[in-house]
């Protein structure tokens, strides 16, 4: 029996802004919608997977160094500020070793396939700028991640975890030669797995995820591991970002205190930093609001899974680090502003209070 199924190629591209998603419909009303997403395995009642404004293109025949694939091209725009291009190559191959070696494929000619992506987000990009607001500064390579889905398998899902793991762990781990890796290797690129029937099976790993599902039915496992993705993206861009801001902060205070500092006004630094805690605090609440399934449900796990396999807890400590020391930036630079209106008006009452005498002396003299 064959192995059958797709490679699924994901680039999530930030935007440097909001989008207001009722404005992008109307703008890309030219091309057509998909149909939302909807969890097929076991989440709360009251959860929403994330729901992107979804795109769907015209299948693209594409040349490659393993042959030529139908290849079918989604993009999802979130209202958080990010476009993800999605691209899905179909396969039917003889072993686990032609899936791992397939699995690498790359196009003959032309771009390659983050550059087929590129493509389609520069033409988005330039529609959508209407829509686009609350923009921000922060030029972030796009964040890329592959998943090898297999619905034809030779073997049950339990049964390759057991036999085959060393092959499955090439395959999440993009090893061309999985028989090399060590046994602490292999055990670590499977630990992040998960199973709700017994013949499904997902492991994931930093950048490939294998998923096994013979019903054909895994768009909502997907939908997860791209809002994890999403998460990923947005902390890295939001981390550069604070950089580029805390900068600018430090560049603006030396010059505030430095030789001359006491008539400079620290206005500009004040409403930089302002402005930057509340796009920070909006945004990273949105980021929390991505991720948001909790409980013992498998979407719930197969999202703790992937945050952990991401590391966004540490992503996240990043930033409401930087976020702390933004704080203390705007706090030191608000003291030093009340300490210079205090002086100056110690300063003006000073002054008043000698011209007063001068002019008492000046009557009295008369």
């Amino acid at each position: 029996m064959p192995y059958a199924g797709e490679f699924v190629f994901s680039f999530l591209f930030d935007l440097g802004g909001e989008v207001r998603l009722a404005d992008a419909t109307k703008l890309l009303a030219t091309v057509g919608t998909a149909e939302r997403i909807e969890p097929g395995k076991s989440a709360p009642t009251y959860v929403q997977i994330v729901r992107p404004l979804t795109l769907r293109y015209a299948p693209r025949k594409v040349e490659t160094d393993k042959g030529a694939f139908d290849v079918a091209i989604e993009a999802h725009v979130y209202a958080i500020g990010a476009i993800a291009v999605v691209l899905r190559l179909p396969f039917r191959l003889a072993s686990l070793a032609e899936v791992n070696d397939a699995s690498h494929l790359r196009p003959r000619d032309g771009p390659n396939f983050e550059g087929i992506a590129r493509e389609i987000v520069a033409t988005l990009e330039a529609r959508l700028k209407p829509a686009l607001v609350e923009t921000y500064d922060a030029d972030v390579e796009p964040e890329p991640y592959q998943v090898i889905v297999l619905t034809e398998t030779e073997l049950s899902a339990q049964d390759l975890f057991l036999q085959q793991r060393q092959a499955l762990a090439g395959i999440v781990a993009g090893e061309r030669r999985p028989e090399r890796l060590s046994a602490d290797e292999v055990r670590d690129n499977l630990r992040t797995w998960f199973s709700y029937y017994q013949d499904d099976l997902v492991i994931a790993d930093w950048e490939r995820a294998l998923v096994i599902e013979p019903s054909g039915k895994y768009d909502d496992v997907l939908s997860v591991m791209q809002s994890a993705n999403l998460e990923l993206l947005e902390l890295r861009a939001y981390d550069k970002y604070l950089d580029a801001v805390l900068e600018r902060a430090y560049d603006d205070l030396t010059r505030f205190y430095g030789r001359g500092g006491l008539f400079r006004s620290a206005r500009n630094v004040q409403e930089e930093l302002s402005e930057a805690r509340i796009d920070l605090v909006r945004v990273t609440d949105t980021i929390n609001n991505i991720g948001k399934i909790f409980g013992d449900y498998y979407l719930a796990k197969l999202h703790l899974g992937l945050a952990e396999r991401f590391h966004l807890s540490e992503w996240e400590s990043i930033v409401r680090e930087k976020m702390a020391t933004l704080n203390e930036l705007y706090t030191l630079a608000s003291h030093e502003v009340e300490h210079r209106r205090g002086m100056a008006l110690e300063t003006i009452v000073v002054i008043l209070f000698v011209m007063d005498l001068v002019l008492i002396y000046l009557v009295s003299g008369k």
